[in-house]
């Protein structure tokens, strides 16, 4: 982990942040009305290297604001008022997911959207992504007995709680209005962030060795104290488990990895919503895991978001399915494999996903790092039968191409770890209705390093800025040696 935390490092120490003129509703969060009652509107950043408006523990960010709330089997209104002043050009105003087609209304003073069903929603107020408000949408869960002596049981307010170790059959329940803010321990290896030395802790919450754990409710787990505290840590780290269901939950401000499942089998992440504007705070990763699934998700992130990994020489990451998630990049990668690939990955699917944002900021050197649909494996494994369908990316501010699919061992002169690693087997990737409405970058780059190591690619109904892909297509640029076969439909 600290040799990643390294790697992003020397992006933040590239970049200083553009000077950004603020305004006077900087730190007035919205108010939010859910059938004439108010609720809480969360304050929160987002990681912001253009437009920062100040700087936390040493990382340049911007405003952000969520909030969350249920509903039952009728429809609701909700009502937004965003600060005076924000909206100064309602045309400017888009609410996200594109596809969802979530309607509103506008008096000069407040929007109102009916609610019909479970959604998670951001309306981006000025369409530059500036002074966001992410909705999340629940259904009412259903009751808990939390008598059982298998529940961990958080009702409504504030808990400070320590590591939470969760065992076999044991359920953690949030209820609706709970905030748990667990406090792990710290190692004793540290790590230099800015100008900020944090420890590297534990995960705040662990699962080792268990079966059949659920974690679910409609509360939040938050990293603000490990954060002021300066530990470093992942959120919640599974290693070795079957069963695992984690539901409904979001998860708040990580400072590190938010899911890690490593060595498991038969996982569901389902309805999980991600937040993290710090480094490293990547946000679903299967490891070595098989027969595995993450749906309905959605995350906001400054790293890598819905991707695979095989870490170790004698693991397989086999049969994992990402189906009908969001997802905001602040940096790093949208969806797919993402470097530590010493293992074996096979049969990996990312379904229905759609990239609202993709905003990173990276210097022209860096161009070949990330991609909202990324595959970049470095280690010495083998990566096959990977398949993106039914992709939409409605906006990539970044000089970074569409897709990438990249065999290089050392991108920067810090990776010496990777140079003494073999290079990765590529084949059998397929792309399949994948459409890019707003593009900075509307290209796809290939780059094979290791001669002929990259195989069987196709790509079919591919459109970029509403010009579909086509055979000898400029936009598709190989970089390396020639690839064995790539077929474009």
């Amino acid at each position: 982990m600290k040799k990643i935390i390294w790697l992003l490092l020397l992006t933040w120490y590239a970049y200083t942040a553009l000077a950004y003129r603020g305004y006077a509703y900087d730190d007035k969060p919205y108010k939010v009305y859910l059938d004439e009652k108010e609720i809480r509107c969360y304050s929160s950043f987002r990681l912001d290297f253009r437009n920062s408006t100040t700087q936390y523990l040493g990382v340049p960010v911007s405003p952000s604001f969520y909030t969350l709330f249920s509903i039952g089997s009728r429809s609701a209104t909700l009502k937004v008022q965003p600060p005076p002043g924000l909206i100064k050009n309602i045309s400017k105003l888009v609410i996200r997911p594109l596809s969802l087609g979530i309607k509103s209304t506008w008096n000069g003073r407040e929007l109102q959207i009916t609610i019909e069903k479970p959604q998670n929603f951001v309306i981006d107020a000025q369409g530059d992504g500036m002074y966001p408000l992410q909705i999340f949408v629940n259904r009412f869960a259903p009751e808990i007995n939390k008598n059982d002596d298998d529940v961990i049981y958080f009702g409504p307010g504030i808990h400070d709680v320590g590591q939470i170790v969760l065992k076999s059959n044991q359920t953690l329940y949030l209820a609706e209005g709970a905030v748990v803010r667990p406090l792990p321990p710290a190692g004793d290896e540290k790590t230099v962030i800015r100008g900020e030395t944090f420890s590297l802790g534990e995960p705040m919450i662990t699962i080792t060795d268990a079966h059949h754990v659920t974690i679910k409710g409609n509360g939040m787990i938050t990293a603000e104290r490990a954060t002021y505290n300066r530990i470093k840590a992942q959120m919640i780290n599974a290693v070795r488990t079957d069963g695992l269901r984690i539901e409904d939950i979001l998860l708040a401000d990580a400072n590190g990895w938010n899911i890690h499942i490593y060595s498991s089998e038969n996982a569901i992440v389902d309805n999980v919503k991600i937040l993290g504007y710090y480094i490293n705070t990547d946000a679903i990763c299967f490891n070595g895991s098989k027969n595995s699934i993450a749906r309905n998700c959605y995350a906001h992130i400054n790293d890598d978001g819905y991707e695979v990994k095989a870490m170790d020489e004698s693991i397989r990451t086999e049969n994992i399915r990402f189906e009908h998630c969001i997802i905001w990049n602040d940096f790093g990668t949208g969806m797919g494999v993402t470097h530590e690939v010493t293992g074996r990955i096979k049969g990996v699917s990312w379904k229905d996903i759609t990239v609202i944002r993709y905003d990173p900021l990276v210097h022209p050197n860096w161009l070949l790092h990330r991609a909202p649909v990324f595959i970049h494996a470095v280690g010495g494994g083998t990566v096959s039968d990977l398949s993106f369908e039914n992709i939409t990316i409605e906006q990539a501010h970044s000089i970074q191409p569409m897709i990438l699919i990249d065999n290089q061992k050392k991108l920067i002169a810090t990776e010496e770890h990777f140079m003494m690693k073999k290079y990765n087997r590529i084949e059998h990737l397929k792309f399949k209705n994948i459409t890019g409405l707003k593009i900075e970058s509307p290209d796809i780059v290939i780059y094979d390093e290791g001669g002929g190591f990259i195989d069987k690619i196709s790509f079919e109904n591919i459109f970029m800025n509403g010009e579909k892909l086509m055979p000898g297509d400029r936009r598709l640029k190989i970089k390396g040696s020639e690839i064995k076969t790539i077929n474009i439909f």
